[in-house]
């Protein structure tokens, strides 16, 4: 009889110190956040990308002619129950990662080529599926203006401006860049002295 007593206790005590520590477990946390690996919820600094200040263009992208390069930011968004707009940017090295899709070389690709190249491994995958991707923004690239021009020098630009419109930006150069006059406060559209 005093042998199953202590048995009882000592089941009991058991009992007590599985619930509270269960208990303190559930209360500190898991260390796998649902949220933290939501692929919604998972956009590395690409938004930063999306609201930083750039220059403005004047062309609509044709996607037959419009060649992919690093620094493009591209939108995608895959049909089934995840529908948020997912955005990721062409690396270095040539090459962008999509969700469901995998990795792929955009050496020599437009965005048509690269919307076709996609497709084809969304099809391949199952049916049913359909992916919409676009060019969210231009990369920047230098271009340097030498010759009979009143400022020449080397610009950023959207890979998207035409060059006629910046030939003629050059004349006012100071619409291109973001200046600062020497006691640290932004210009403001004053004409900046150039020597």
């Amino acid at each position: 009889m005093k042998r199953s007593i202590t048995n009882n206790r000592l089941l009991w005590a058991l009992v007590t110190f599985t619930i509270m520590v269960t208990g303190a477990l559930a209360q500190s946390g898991s260390s796998i956040d649902i949220e933290k690996i939501s692929s919604a919820k998972n956009v590395p600094n690409l938004s930063a990308l999306l609201t930083a200040e750039q220059l403005p263009t004047d062309d609509v992208v044709d996607p037959a002619i419009y060649r992919l390069g690093p620094g493009d930011v591209i939108a995608y968004q895959l049909t089934g129950p995840d529908l948020t707009e997912k955005f990721t940017s062409i690396t270095p090295e040539n090459t962008i990662l999509l969700e469901r899709v995998g990795l792929i070389d955009c050496k020599g690709l437009t965005m048509a080529s690269l919307r076709d190249t996609v497709m084809g491994r969304i099809s391949k995958r199952g049916t049913g599926l359909e992916i919409f991707i676009t060019l969210r923004r231009a990369r920047l690239v230098y271009v340097s203006v030498r010759g009979d021009v009143p400022y020449p020098g080397t610009y950023a630009v959207p890979a998207s401006m035409r060059i006629g419109t910046l030939l003629a930006v050059t004349r006012e150069p100071w619409l291109l860049q973001k200046t600062v006059d020497p006691q640290g406060g932004p210009l403001s559209g004053r004409r900046p002295a150039f020597t």
